[in-house]
């Protein structure tokens, strides 16, 4: 193969990364010490993205975006973001839920959502794009950095956003705090847990090990209204640990679905009442894939075509 490589004319090498580079380009927005925004550009019908990564884990994109139309970099203004769609598959999973809900009509009050791990707000921008204030009335942000934070209002949208939806609400502070703060229970339809550990703690990536506390999963449970859901994504680096998050989960939950990425398993734990049991798996697929929701704009359909959700238990 070196030998085939050699005999390469230099020039089809030239005209090889001129089409590599001109089909896929990034471009840098900001960058410091520890974070960096970029742009990413690709060849065909795909949008491009916007996206930050940490410097020290540039394999795990935070948050991404699709970008409609971008300024002139002499511009001031800032770029067009497309909140119909989702960049990362984690976020579309983590959409399933709203399929299993128990059902709205006009005399239910509108749901009520916490995202904890909110980063530059793609996923909790998506939900309010879909959903009417009838239908979902309050979304809790909760991401503790301040930097983050302050590049999702720069960078993501995010400050217009804030400006012009209500229903959005950012906590700048830890998950455990936001948690603690909030009184009685049954405040919450769905409650996602999408928050990286920063370095591994034993294998598990995310969440972080206060995250998987009992007291945590039993304070987030109350939180919960009766069938509510807490979808969690879980990233770890074997099956053992993985069996380790489950046992923990199991501590306080006692039937929920798993559905296996390549790389995340993100897990719906029910806040089930009495002695009611959930249904079939093969139910909460149909619910999905007659979901106008799910199969239009988080395509969780294309998802159970290459991964698989299953029934889980402790």
């Amino acid at each position: 193969m070196l030998c085939d490589l050699r005999e390469v004319e230099p020039e089809f090498v030239d005209q090889y990364k001129a089409e590599f580079f001109d089909k896929f380009s990034r471009r840098i927005v900001f960058s410091d010490d520890e974070v960096t925004v970029q742009d990413s550009f690709f060849d065909g019908t795909s949008q491009p993205t916007r996206s930050f990564v940490f410097n020290d884990r540039l394999h795990l994109i935070q948050s991404e975006v699709a970008i409609i139309k971008i300024p002139d970099e002499m511009s001031a203004s800032e770029p067009e973001f497309d909140r119909s769609t989702l960049a990362l598959d984690v976020h579309r999973a983590l959409c399933m839920p709203l399929a299993w809900l128990p059902k709205h009509d006009q005399e239910s009050a509108p749901l009520r959502i916490a995202v904890l791990g909110a980063g530059a707000c793609a996923l909790p921008l998506f939900l309010l794009k879909h959903y009417r204030p009838e239908e979902l009335g309050h979304l809790d942000a909760v991401e503790p950095s301040s930097q983050v934070n302050e590049l999702a209002k720069r960078y993501f949208g995010v400050g217009v956003a804030l400006k012009h939806d209500p229903r959005l609400q950012i906590h700048e502070e830890m998950g455990e705090e936001f948690l603690a703060k909030q009184d009685g229970g049954g405040k919450y339809d769905l409650m996602i847990v999408d928050v990286e550990a920063g370095e591994s703690c034993d294998g598990v990536r995310a969440p972080p090990v206060a995250m998987l506390d009992s007291s945590f999963l039993h304070k987030a449970k109350r939180l919960l209204v009766p069938y509510g859901i807490l979808a969690v994504n879980v990233i770890v680096e074997s099956p053992h640990e993985l069996n380790r998050v489950e046992s923990k989960l199991g501590q306080v939950f006692s039937c929920g679905l798993r559905f296996s990425l390549p790389v995340n398993t993100t897990f719906f734990l029910f806040n089930m009442c009495g002695n009611s049991t959930p249904v079939e798996v093969n139910e909460y697929i149909r619910l999905l894939k007659s979901s106008d929701f799910q199969t239009r704009y988080a395509n969780t359909s294309e998802l159970l075509d290459k991964s698989q959700l299953t029934e889980w238990s402790p």
